[in-house]
């Protein structure tokens, strides 16, 4: 487990699924929550957001690891609900393969399928 660094950057990562302008309400709440306990850095990515005018499939993987990398997080907080499934697995394959910055992945389907998370993913911790 990484030493405790109340300056770390925390990164919490809403993946794509829609297009639409739904905020993620959840990790908000979970930001307030960690800033409450004395992280004062952490910061909300919408890629549903910021790839909202995005069409082209090959490149969402990448312009997202280029969305993660430019907020320099020291840890990755991803949530993942079973709809989310098939991009936080390709997302967090190609994360790995250049960042050793660690992934925490959270969210109802890795409460109930840990395991396969795990191998899916390669996430380092997962929050039930």
């Amino acid at each position: 487990m990484p030493t405790v660094n109340k300056t770390m950057r925390i990164l919490l990562v809403n993946p794509l699924w829609t297009w639409d302008a739904i905020p993620p309400v959840n990790l908000a709440e979970l930001a307030g929550y960690i800033r409450s306990h004395g992280f004062p850095q952490v910061f909300l990515l919408d890629l549903n957001y910021e790839l909202r005018n995005e069409i082209d499939a090959d490149s969402i993987i990448t312009k997202s690891i280029g969305l993660i990398n430019s907020l320099k997080p020291d840890i990755v907080g991803l949530t993942c609900n079973t709809i989310h499934v098939p991009f936080c697995a390709e997302l967090c394959k190609e994360y790995k393969k250049i960042s050793k910055i660690p992934i925490v992945l959270g969210g109802l389907h890795p409460t109930f399928r840990a395991r396969r998370m795990f191998d899916l993913t390669g996430a380092n911790y997962i929050v039930r």
